[in-house]
């Protein structure tokens, strides 16, 4: 994986996101390695590694319901620019 930055930021309950040389790739293994974390934070504080593996499914599915609902009402901005239910984009 190339060097690359993944800045998540939390205020007043809005999440910013900033990235820096990342492509769809190193994205995707970073995404895996922030459930790896919490996996691991889960299991420390005791819960088994089953109900982790469903929770953070959930968790995924949830989200990608949310996405597609803010494509579909026209609310999904890549770049500070509006993409279109059933536009593809080039991410890499």
């Amino acid at each position: 994986m190339k060097d690359c930055r993944l800045t998540i930021t939390v205020r007043d309950d809005d999440i910013r996101c900033e990235m820096e040389n990342i492509s769809m790739v190193e994205l995707a293994t970073l995404s895996g390695y922030l459930q790896m974390l919490v996996g691991q934070e889960a299991i420390a504080r005791g819960v088994d590694i089953e109900e982790v593996k469903t929770n953070l499914l959930d968790v995924h599915l949830e989200s990608m319901i949310s996405l597609e609902d803010q494509l579909k009402q026209g609310k999904l901005k890549v770049n500070n620019e509006e993409v279109e239910y059933g536009e593809e984009e080039d991410y890499d």
